[in-house]
């Protein structure tokens, strides 16, 4: 349950106290759900060779419409261990697996998707209560009464090899899965009375491999060192939307999901290119708005992608007698975000791009106008603007453009921890069993192109989907610990 109560109308500045307010306004909003859930699991071995499992369940959920709260979802997962059941590559080998696993996983939509409701409204301009009677509007966002849980089918294969005594092991993954019924608030047209529909509306894919390399170079009574190295790269990609839906708003109208392109795709508008070169073409009209800037295509279509080629982390850990190093370093190499923060402060010139503002430059682009709807090139540009507000309004001042999209890339010392244990010596008169000193940092540092922090993300509350905007977010935080482990 949510109580929230705000004040205005202050009568003394510079007190911010609901006893100061002339005009309070509180509201208060519950939500509740239900699960009963009945869960099944079977394990069967063989010979230490050959395991099989199989789990089924079934969900009983209150917030989806009476006909559809029920739904059933198992899987069944078959590995083999290839150094028990063929004991010759144990020669070479210190261990060996293969797995396959096809399962379905079931997932209800959000809160309170079984009625519409109606919320506190002020029509006609007046407001409410007034006379002691309150006002309610019905809810703009209708549903489906055939709604029915989203479903996720997925199949999964990879191998688990080790050698030199568990000195070197690779792990390796590939999954494929399809998700169908994916519950989105679709548009409807306002002669519906209604402004959106939450209803099973999409089909999505998603596939991708991962890699894990297990090293342990230095192993001896005294020293230790162990490596961990995580490869993933995957895509996802929006397969089918509704019938005549083609995009559907995911957060802010910037990130959504479109028929046959990835999820989640960025926005925006792109600049109109000579078929050519592949340059931007600029306004060579000089009686025309923008003359010398680019030109911007009016339609709005996907210009980018927040997924990733690939993401890696790096693991090390160094033990020396009672001494202990870790460190985590993360990589991720592609992506882009649209950052809210950047091309605010670009068009505002706090931005460091703008330090050249006062220069005259000649883009490096082709020049030309649209004629009846058609561009028409005339040419190399050899018009000379300058980068100032004036520029930067007419390359995209809010809005998300080509050139405002970041480059989502980074290397990230993710964790430092550093660790001493006590002496067993030093313990043995008093009730301590073990005692070690530790100090830890997070975020110590990261290398990017890009403006802000890439892995600081915008939401709108609508969906838990939110890689690819930043929205004045406050990057992430740089920490240090230092503390004591004692147990008893």
């Amino acid at each position: 349950e949510v109580i929230t109560t705000t004040g205005e109308n202050f009568v003394t500045g510079g007190w911010p106290n609901l006893d100061n307010a002339t005009i309070i306004n509180s509201s208060n909003s519950e939500s509740n759900q239900r699960i009963v859930g009945f869960y099944g699991n079977l394990n069967i071995g063989w010979k230490d060779k050959v395991f099989l499992n199989a789990t089924g369940r079934n969900d009983y959920v209150s917030n989806m419409p009476a006909e559809n709260r029920s739904f059933f979802y198992p899987s069944l997962g078959l590995s083999v261990v290839l150094t028990e059941a063929v004991p010759s590559l144990q020669t070479f080998m210190s261990f060996a697996k293969l797995r396959a696993t096809v399962a379905e996983v079931g997932q209800a939509g959000p809160l309170y998707v079984n009625n519409t409701g109606f919320r506190a409204s002020n029509p006609g301009g007046f407001v409410f209560p007034y006379n002691g009677l309150a006002a309610f509007t019905q809810f703009p966002t209708r549903i489906d009464p055939d709604l029915e849980p989203e479903n996720t089918q997925s199949y999964e294969f990879g191998f688990d090899i080790r050698f030199f005594d568990d000195r070197v092991g690779l792990d390796y993954t590939y999954y494929n899965s399809t998700s169908q019924g994916q519950i989105f608030n679709v548009p409807l047209p306002l002669s519906t009375g209604a402004a959106s529909e939450i209803r099973n509306a999409g089909e999505m894919s998603s596939k991708g491999h991962e890699i894990i390399l297990n090293l342990n170079p230095v192993r001896s009574a005294n020293f230790n060192w162990g490596f961990i190295t995580n490869f993933n790269s995957y895509e996802n990609k929006v397969v089918e939307l509704a019938e005549g839906i083609n995009r559907i708003d995911i957060n802010s109208g910037i990130i959504v999901a479109e028929r046959g392109y990835d999820y989640p795709s960025i926005l925006g508008q792109a600049y109109f290119k000579d078929p050519q070169t592949g340059k931007v073409v600029v306004q060579s009209n000089s009686s025309a708005s923008g003359y010398g800037m680019p030109i911007i295509n009016p339609e709005f279509g996907i210009i980018g992608s927040a997924i990733p080629d690939f993401e890696m982390n790096f693991i090390n850990n160094f033990t020396y007698k009672d001494l202990s190093l870790s460190f985590q370093i993360d990589w991720r190499s592609g992506g882009q975000m649209f950052s809210q923060s950047y091309t605010e402060t670009r068009w505002r010139g706090s931005n460091g791009v703008t330090r050249d503002r006062e220069e005259e430059v000649i883009l490096d682009a082709m020049k030309g106008n649209i004629e009846q709807g058609e561009l028409q090139v005339d040419g190399e540009n050899d018009i000379p603007i300058k980068k100032d507000f004036a520029y930067y309004t007419a390359i995209g001042r809010w809005s998300p453009t080509e050139q405002s999209l970041q480059d989502a890339s980074f290397v990230r010392f993710r964790e430092l921890s550093f660790t001493y244990r006590l002496p067993n010596q030093l313990l043995n008169n008093i009730f301590v069993k073990e005692a070690s000193v530790y100090f830890t940092g997070r975020n110590l540092f990261i290398i990017t192109d890009s403006f802000t922090d890439p892995e600081v993300n915008h939401s709108d509350n609508r969906s838990s989907n939110t890689a690819g905007l930043e929205w004045s977010q406050i990057p992430q935080t740089k920490s240090y610990g230092l503390g004591v482990r004692v147990k008893f």
